[in-house]
């Protein structure tokens, strides 16, 4: 489907480039599909969909236009249909455990992300122990799909243009089995999956977890 968007696009423009490269709608005639776009700028209404005189969406923030944008696909044939939505929650969010032996590809978070955005989520929370890379410990995610600085940018970076706050969700204490069984951590290391409290190199370790993400 060529969805063609006219109004206010800036914010919203890059963020519909990515999603409709990774997730094609498809309507039976293949028609274009014209939207006329304007933002919410008062009161506490989210967003407005409307199919009268043409497809209309009005929005508050980013991620309550992918989510009309949603609804409008799932009522394209119904010209007469109209919905008003007011979000309830300042967050809606969901949280996902890559710490499981089975980190998901660049690609498919992306294709989680649409659907978030689709649905009206606004915070994406990524469960990670040891499955992103901290550049001076080699062994940290060692053998684990952990993603790379440059993929976790890659994540945030489409996550943002979807109106999506990324955040990750680390652990600076306990459960760190996977990274503690190797050598390299034998100095800080307490019981097989805890951290050892009072010593400095610690400290250095949680350091470089923070230097890390927050690039």
């Amino acid at each position: 489907m060529n969805i063609i968007v006219k109004g206010f696009t800036d914010e919203i423009k890059e963020g519909l480039n990515r999603l409709l490269q990774v997730h094609s709608f498809v309507n039976q005639d293949q028609r274009d599909i014209e939207i006329t776009v304007d933002k919410i700028l008062e009161g506490n209404t989210s967003l407005i969909v409307s199919g009268k005189d043409g497809w209309h969406i009005q929005y508050k923030e980013t991620v309550h236009f992918f989510r009309a944008l949603g609804i409008l696909i799932e009522n394209i044939d119904n010209s007469s249909f109209e919905k008003t939505e007011t979000a309830l929650y300042e967050g809606c969010s969901n949280m996902i455990d890559l710490s499981r032996n089975a980190v998901y590809t660049v690609d498919e978070m992306k294709r989680i992300l649409c659907y978030l955005a689709l649905t009206g989520h606004n915070k994406y929370y990524l469960y990670m122990e040891d499955t992103y890379e901290l550049p001076d410990y080699p062994y940290f995610g060692y053998l684990r799909g952990r993603y790379s600085i440059a993929e976790m940018k890659e994540i945030d970076d489409f996550a943002y243009a979807l109106g999506i706050e990324a955040i990750p969700c680390i652990q600076t204490l306990a459960h760190l089995k996977t990274t503690l069984k190797w050598n390299y951590a034998l100095s800080m290391k307490d019981t097989e999956d805890i951290l050892l409290v009072g010593e400095e190199k610690t400290y250095q370790f949680i350091e470089a977890m923070f230097v890390s993400l927050k690039q």
